[in-house]
């Protein structure tokens, strides 16, 4: 078995175009040996293609940036990455600066007030902490991005999210905060909060630790959901429907320390959160498995244990089927009588 500095060397060169014959092999075989292989390389190739970009980075403050991105190492789901996390940790904030320098440019001689929006991404697997022009702190969750002005300007303090992510925000009363994710928008002026908002899901959810906010949908003009804390506002995309329940917030927030949590949640819930934070599909033979509770907390597992748990608590089957060539990894979800 290769140890994992090889094949990290071997992934950089077959990217890279410099690998011999015999090593391509060796990681070609890599690849194909397991689902998170797969998903890890692609996430690594996203990294060295982003890096091949040319840079001048004798203007950009990289140990500033790296300062300002933590991310981190979650062992049970992809731990190749740890090493190329810390790459895209350094990556990501001078690429989105520059991004900003050459919007800026191009806005030379108009409005000095329009501040460039810079975009903030984070592979599948991993974690990162950003710190934001007014002072708010965001954590962005697996495989979630981020657009946000470089610098707020004097009015709303606007930013839109696709994923995952925890705000601590910074308190600014005549300046509100507001996360635009899909269908909803959520207004606050110094709080702590955590949004899910995944494009491919039906469900979207807003809890709230302290502080309050207000939530509005696009779909429904006019409504303003008023939240409190520990309150846990989910918003049905299908219907443009929504509830709001008192909950313990660890499951909405546990991700930011690396650890799953699931209490009493139908297997659909189950499924639906296993496919955000580790970039597969679950297809169900079976639909009266939905409703199914599940109960568990994992931290150090790999994808493949937390398979084997569920399939040892729930009478049920993991199969994995081909795909078309695509780069998602898709399981059949078998009932066992």
């Amino acid at each position: 078995m290769e140890r994992t500095e090889d094949i990290e060397e071997l992934v950089l060169k077959y990217l890279k175009e410099e690998a011999t014959a015999e090593e391509c092999s060796v990681v070609e075989s890599w690849i194909s040996a397991s689902p998170d292989n797969l998903r890890q390389f692609n996430a690594v190739k996203s990294i060295v293609d982003a890096s091949e970009i040319t840079i001048d980075y004798d203007s950009i403050d990289t140990e500033r940036a790296y300062r300002n991105v933590l991310v981190r190492s979650n062992r049970h789901r992809m731990p190749f990455l740890y090493y190329f996390q810390r790459i895209a940790a350094v990556l990501i904030i001078p690429l989105a600066t520059i991004s900003a320098i050459l919007a800026a440019k191009l806005l030379t001689g108009s409005d000095d007030t329009a501040s460039p929006l810079q975009k903030l991404s984070v592979p599948f697997g991993a974690v990162a902490e950003f710190d934001l022009s007014d002072g708010s702190k965001v954590w962005l969750g697996s495989g979630s991005h981020l657009e946000c002005p470089v610098s707020f300007g004097n009015g709303l303090r606007t930013v839109s999210l696709e994923g995952e992510a925890l705000f601590s925000v910074a308190s600014d009363v005549d300046h509100p905060f507001v996360v635009n994710a899909g269908e909803m928008s959520v207004t606050a002026v110094g709080t702590e909060f955590m949004v899910n908002s995944y494009d491919r899901d039906s469900l979207a959810v807003v809890a709230l630790r302290k502080g309050a906010v207000n939530v509005n949908f696009r779909s429904r003009p006019g409504l303003c959901v008023k939240m409190k804390p520990d309150d846990v506002l989910t918003f049905h995309k299908n219907s443009s429907d929504y509830d709001v329940a008192t909950s313990d917030l660890d499951k909405w927030y546990c991700w930011t320390n690396g650890r799953i949590v699931f209490s009493k949640d139908r297997f659909d819930s189950v499924l639906s959160r296993l496919e955000q934070l580790y970039d597969v599909d679950f297809k169900l033979d079976d639909p009266s498995i939905r409703s199914y509770l599940y109960r568990a907390s994992f931290s150090d597992e790999s994808f493949e244990e937390i398979l084997s748990i569920i399939q040892m608590s729930i009478p049920v089957k993991f199969r994995r089927i081909d795909t078309d060539g695509g780069s998602r990894v898709t399981y059949e979800v078998v009932a066992l009588k």
